[in-house]
């Protein structure tokens, strides 16, 4: 429940916060650490910059409001310096809810996106990020491609994971 959440995002912060350095940008993604920003503001207070973005639809406040813990989430978002949403429909959801439920103020300047917190402008973006699966399958059978995911393979000793089509695909470089 609530207390395995907010253990886990206080796990990170531990984490974030031993490894952080003077100047350091911290980026967070997905619905699993939303409240991680809250944590690191306390701690870290104003010498960090914040971005958190969700790769997730964000729910219409009429859903949002039937959580129990709807204003932790929205306040632990709140505190990162800008949030992203991968369409408008998920950033206009995400403004109601801090609107409708916080009673904060929100604003559309210029095409801009933001929301009033605690004495500052928290920004709010859309970034369509994805992968075209078409382009893709053109490009990955060429010599070109080849030769340099050849070279890219023996520069690393690291894993790279990959989910394709929801089965999950495993490519270790290093030797067996």
């Amino acid at each position: 429940g609530w207390n395995a959440y907010s253990t886990v995002n206080r796990i990170f912060a531990d984490k974030v916060v031993e490894t952080f350095s003077e100047g350091d940008i911290i980026w967070i993604q997905g619905h699993e650490l939303l409240i991680l920003p809250s944590f690191l503001a306390r701690r870290l207070q104003s010498r960090c910059h914040i971005g958190l973005f969700l790769h997730s639809p964000f729910p219409s406040s009429e859903i949002f409001r039937t959580l129990p813990v709807r204003e932790e989430i929205l306040r632990g978002m709140l505190n990162a310096d800008h949030i992203g949403f991968h369409v408008f429909e998920y950033a206009r959801h995400f403004q109601k809810c801090a609107k409708r439920i916080l009673g904060l103020a929100t604003s559309t300047e210029s095409g801009k996106l933001s929301i009033d917190f605690q004495g500052r402008k928290v920004s709010v973006s859309i970034c369509f990020a994805g992968v075209v699966p078409e382009y893709i399958r053109r490009k990955i059978h060429k010599e070109v491609v080849r030769k340099k995911a050849e070279q890219l393979f023996d520069l690393t000793k690291y894993q790279i994971i990959t989910n394709t089509k929801k089965k999950e695909k495993s490519i270790t470089t290093e030797e067996e």
